[in-house]
């Protein structure tokens, strides 16, 4: 009895040592032999660093080790420069399987294996379906503009953005789903479909290995670096200045306070700015009588190509020029286009507001 004892704790612990580790099994078709690096990216430097490596003998390798922690994604890398897939390592046995000529063309390769692999791959699978909708109508987009065809453009630009939208909605539903998961932040990260204010909502639900894992630090430092930044922070109140308009008049942001402001910065050679005007100018015009005032930052370098994009894109809102970029800086502007919406107290209630985001919005406010 004490012996089958002793047998059965070794054998326990002999399964919670092989429990504690990675296999990777891997095969490179074509290649013959060269050296295979595991790597992951440093948190402190995000420089990518060797974790383990193994030779290539006929095309197989073979790369074992103790892992503990939250699953992370790691890639994997032939010789010096070729890195031919990515995984989510974790306790667990992977198979690998890649072509030599593959690549150089940025094939993908098989790999199996690993819990947390399977829900990335499952994701992956109606991602990319979707995201192939997105590339054919950008296509379409970009032939009817260069066509001079704007009507068939405008068309195709409502249905490239609700395919956008479906690649939201359908990735958060998933990151919902799989809320214990670290894949769940990882995507909030690694996709860039989703605003900070987004990811905010997102990351209080959280649970589990996904709240530990290091893809939600990043979420939170982000977090908490923005909500440092002053007058920007949701629930803030807005910043007040003095700019004067293409009239040399000042405008004082606290004088249009007692509507709903949108605090609106742009510029004239931003392109991404000037496609978002139509938008603008379509909200403008449907809620400027039902309480709705817009203040337009413009960060250009010239006045003169400030005052003839304000003509061309029809924008009739107050517009003051920010010559020196003082104010961007004091509302933490990055990058542009950006907008931050406030109550009739100036109070800051919602952030860079795109598309139909904005409509939805001031629907919301203003029923």
């Amino acid at each position: 009895m004490r012996n089958a004892l002793f047998f059965s704790i070794v054998a326990l612990s002999i399964a919670a040592c092989q429990s504690s580790q990675y296999k990777i099994d891997g095969d490179i078709i074509g290649q013959d032999d060269g050296t295979v690096f595991l790597m992951n990216q440093s948190e402190e430097t995000g420089q990518w660093e060797v974790i383990d490596s193994a030779a290539v003998n006929n095309g197989k390798f073979h790369l074992q080790g103790d892992y503990s922690g939250v699953p992370e994604m790691y890639v994997l890398r032939l010789n010096s420069d070729a890195y031919f897939g990515q995984l989510f390592l974790e306790p667990a046995s992977f198979k690998v399987k890649t072509w030599k000529d593959s690549l150089q063309q940025r094939r993908p390769p098989v790999i199996s294996g690993g819990k947390t692999q399977k829900i990335f791959q499952d994701w992956e699978g109606e991602y990319n379906i979707l995201a192939k909708k997105v590339q054919e109508y950008n296509q379409k987009y970009r032939e009817a503009q260069m066509g001079g065809k704007q009507e068939d453009a405008e068309h195709v630009k409502i249905d490239f953005d609700a395919s956008i939208d479906n690649m939201k909605f359908y990735t958060k539903n998933f990151i919902i789903e799989h809320r214990n998961s670290t894949i769940a932040p990882f995507l909030i990260v690694n996709t860039r479909l989703y605003s900070l204010d987004d990811a905010r909502a997102l990351i209080d639900t959280l649970t589990g290995e996904a709240a530990e894992s290091r893809y939600a630090r990043i979420i939170r430092d982000a977090i908490e670096r923005e909500d440092a930044k002053p007058g920007v922070r949701i629930g803030g109140t807005a910043i007040d200045f003095t700019l004067h308009n293409p009239d040399d008049n000042a405008i004082t942001l606290s004088s249009l306070f007692g509507k709903y402001l949108l605090i609106d910065f742009w510029a004239s050679w931003c392109a991404p700015c000037r496609a978002e005007n139509p938008n603008v100018v379509n909200a403008y015009a449907t809620y400027k009588d039902k309480g709705f005032e817009i203040i337009g930052v413009s960060l250009d370098r010239t006045e003169e190509a400030w005052v003839q994009a304000i003509a061309a894109d029809k924008l009739e809102w107050p517009q003051v020029w920010d010559k020196d970029g003082a104010v961007g800086t004091k509302y933490g502007v990055e990058t542009i286009p950006a907008n931050f919406l406030l109550d009739r107290n100036g109070k800051v209630i919602a952030k860079n507001l795109r598309g139909e985001e904005l409509e939805k919005k001031l629907k919301e406010l203003l029923k």
